[in-house]
C-alpha cells in the first residue's frame, strides 16, 4: 500500500464485499428453502416430526456460548489482558 489511508480503504472495501457475498449466499439458501417448502409442504411436515427439540436447543446454546467466549477473548487480546485472554479461550 502507498500509505495507511489506502490500506484502510482497502480493508473497508474488503469487509463490504465479504458482507455482500454473505448476504447473497444466505439469501439464496433462505429463498431456496422457502420455495421448496411452499411447493412440497408434506415432506417438510413429515421431516419436522423427526426433529428433537432438545438437540436443537443444545446446539444453539453451544454455538452462542462459543461465540461469546471467542468475542470476549478477542476483546481481552485487544486490551492486552493476557490472563483474561487465556481464561476466555
Amino acid at each position: 500500500f502507498k500509505d495507511i489511508g489506502q490500506q484502510r480503504e482497502s480493508c473497508i472495501l474488503g469487509m463490504w464485499l465479504f458482507v455482500a457475498q454473505e448476504i447473497m449466499f444466505f439469501g439464496g439458501l433462505l429463498a431456496a428453502y422457502t420455495v421448496y417448502r411452499a411447493y412440497h409442504p408434506v415432506p417438510f411436515t413429515i421431516g419436522s416430526t423427526h426433529l428433537n427439540m432438545w438437540w436443537g436447543l443444545l446446539n444453539t446454546f453451544v454455538l452462542l456460548t462459543s461465540s461469546f467466549t471467542m468475542a470476549m477473548s478477542v476483546r481481552a487480546a485487544m486490551t492486552g489482558n493476557s490472563k483474561k485472554l487465556l481464561r476466555w479461550m
